[in-house]
């Protein structure tokens, strides 16, 4: 009997001197599991700046300075310069102002008309006070499904509707505009107002105004992924001194539109 006992007791010793080590080590443990790799978290990153470069697929942002003392300042608020990507399908909105030598044929504007226009004659102008380019310059023919009318067809036009077209010629002070097929004519008040609203960046350039929302992987800040960017221009479109000299030297063709 005390054979058996001293036999177990010293298989026992034995597993257990060959067995401490992998078991210290954790090869046998049963609930060890094999190291897995944890993709990087992204999360939500908004950016408001300055435009310090840009090209089709970065833009390079000026984050504005917090006007809090440096003792408020948060540290996980954006600062500095960081690198924007902008994927192919996040679309660049851009707004702002231009000036009334900026008009050229071809470009797409849209203008508001007075309720009654139906009754008027269709050679009568219309005088806008306000005026949108909604896209750069563009030479195709529009056709009519080009034109969108903002208000619904079941709603009075008693305090006006608005028309989007392709902008013609300057002619008697007056511009032509291909619309809902139809030629309009609008003459531009003393005190029109241009602006622009349209997509792309073409016409982005540093010093702009630009308001991101994006994501950043989570502690790595300075580079992020938009999902919506929204620019504003610095300065107002104005033609160039080739375009002008170029718009002075047509006056006698105009009179074909």
């Amino acid at each position: 009997m005390n054979r058996r006992i001293i036999g177990c007791c010293t298989i026992l010793g034995l597993c257990t001197v060959f067995c401490a080590p992998p078991l210290a080590a954790g090869w046998w443990h049963p609930r060890r599991r094999m190291p897995q790799y944890q993709q990087p978290t992204a999360e939500s990153v908004s950016l408001q700046g300055t435009v310090q470069s840009i090209t089709p697929t970065h833009i390079e942002v000026l984050v504005d300075s917090s006007t809090d003392g440096p003792k408020k300042k948060n540290p996980k608020t954006p600062h500095g310069t960081w690198s924007v990507v902008v994927p192919h399908e996040t679309p660049i909105q851009v707004s702002g102002e231009a000036t009334p030598d900026y008009l050229h044929h071809g470009l797409m504007v849209r203008f508001t008309v007075e309720g009654k226009e139906k009754e008027k004659k269709q050679e009568a102008a219309e005088t806008t006070h306000e005026l949108t380019i909604v896209t750069a310059a563009s030479h195709k023919a529009i056709s009519k499904d080009s034109s969108v009318s903002l208000q619904p067809a079941n709603q009075k036009q008693e305090t006006g509707r608005t028309v989007t077209g392709q902008l013609g010629h300057l002619h008697n002070n007056q511009w032509s505009v291909i619309a809902e097929g139809r030629t309009w004519h609008i003459e531009l008040a003393d005190d029109v107002k241009i602006k622009v609203a349209f997509t792309g960046s073409h016409f982005v350039k540093p010093g702009d105004k630009i308001s991101v929302q994006g994501e950043m992987i989570h502690g790595k800040p300075g580079t992020c992924t938009a999902n919506n960017v929204q620019v504003t221009l610095a300065q107002p479109l104005t033609a160039s001194k080739s375009s002008q000299k170029q718009a002075a030297s047509e006056p006698k063709n105009e009179k074909k539109d």
